[in-house]
Parts: structure tokens; sequence; C-alpha cells
């Protein structure tokens, strides 16, 4: 199993335009997203530290790029752009690194997380987790297939069910700051607009 590092500088700090990282994505890699929102306040506030606050999973779309990932809505896939646009804070490209990609089924992480489009957000699996994670206590064990993810949950059951663990937690209890760390992924540096 491939797990956790130190959190690492990005390969390009000051950053990619949009334009600049559409031709050099890859289906697999991860978008981590560090808000301004309220909620995202809170959970920082909660963990005590600047952390990621979103994660969501690439895969192509046509001649397009697109997110797999679950928020509020549920469990939904959004255009890269539109992601990127209307999210209040750093969108950071991760890229699956070559050796975490030759034991990844892609086709099988793709399906698993198409499969699970639409499943309602997992508000109280998050505050559990969150609950769970400040008292230093591991979540309950969760069945294969939850009845709902929060966005970290979603992506690390994902890769796992597409034989790659992201980190040593299981799916419930992987945060989104843990993916930052998975020793399967490159941080290549935060997405701009233009």
């Amino acid at each position: 199993m491939l797990t956790g590092r130190d959190r690492v500088q990005p390969k390009v700090p000051e950053g990619l335009t949009l334009d600049q990282v559409r031709p050099n994505l890859r289906p697999g890699d991860v978008i981590l997203f560090q808000g301004r929102y309220l909620v995202s306040n809170l959970y920082r506030f909660a963990t005590g530290g600047d952390w990621y606050t979103h994660a969501a999973i690439v895969a192509g779309w046509d001649d397009d790029w697109i997110l797999l990932q679950a928020e509020a809505a549920g469990v939904q896939a959004v255009e890269l752009r539109n992601a990127v646009k209307k999210y209040d804070g750093l969108s950071d490209w991760y890229a699956l690194t070559p050796d975490c990609r030759k034991h990844l089924s892609l086709d099988v992480l793709l399906r698993e997380a198409r499969r699970n489009l639409g499943v309602p957000f997992g508000v109280v699996q998050f505050l559990l987790h969150l609950g769970h994670w400040w008292l230093g206590l591991t979540m309950p064990r969760t069945p294969r297939r939850p009845p709902a993810y929060f966005c970290s949950q979603y992506v690390a059951h994902c890769f796992s069910e597409a034989g790659v663990e992201l980190t040593a937690q299981s799916a419930a209890d992987t945060m989104p700051d843990d993916i930052s760390r998975s020793y399967c992924l490159e941080r290549i540096g935060p997405i701009r607009l233009a």
C-alpha cells in the first residue's frame, strides 16, 4: 500500500492557467480545494489548521475535463472550468504518479465514480467523522457502498475500489488534507482561470 507524506511544495508555485493545465491533465488526477466559505472556515477551525476542504476526481468528457465530486448537492459531475471559476478559494492540481497509475484500474475508478452519481452528500457521515477525528478515534466500519458520501470519502472510496489506497485510513476516515499527503499524488500547483 502506498500512503502518506508531509505536505510538499508545488512544482509550479505561481500556478498555471486553466488553458495551460487542460492539455496536461489525465483522468484519475485529483483537484484539492481550499475554500473561503463559512463551512470551510469552520472545518479549518475545528481541525486546527489551514487544510484543504474539498476533493474531486478528474475525468474526461468528450474533449474537455470534468470533476467527479461529492458536495452539498450530492455526488455530481461538474465541468472543470465552472468548478474552478465558482470555487471561492484555491484549486490545487495533484497528478497521479506513474507508479500509482500502473497499479490503478482507471476503468474501475471511473465506473465506480459514475455509479455513485446522484448519491446524497453525507452530512451526518462528515459530522461523525469530524467528531471521531477530534476525539482521536477511527470511524466504525462502513458498508462497502455507503448510502451517502462526503468529498474525500468519495474520492478515497473510488480509488480503493480501483486498487489504489490513497491513505492508510479507511475511506470513511479520509479527509482532503490526508489525500494531499498521498504518495500516489504529486502536487503540481494552483489552477487559475487566466
